[in-house]
């Protein structure tokens, strides 16, 4: 993900963020944490298991991403 995209997405104040790739000094973890929006980063598939509409729970504090039914 490019920075222009990820600082958009940090600009619409989303509840949370789910990365398949990074770690927690990648750039889009630290624009998140400063934003006060809870991410998860390394969440294997994440775009194939998700879609739009789908409610997830996430917990950022435990790396964890639960899909809801």
């Amino acid at each position: 993900q490019n920075s222009r995209e990820l600082y958009a997405l940090i600009r619409k104040r989303p509840s949370g963020i789910i990365l398949e790739e990074g770690n927690l000094l990648s750039h889009a973890s630290i624009l998140a944490r400063e934003a006060k929006i809870p991410a998860v980063v390394r969440v294997p598939d994440a775009a194939s298991k998700l879609k739009t509409g789908d409610r997830v729970e996430l917990d950022a504090t435990r790396g964890i991403v639960r899909l809801l039914s």
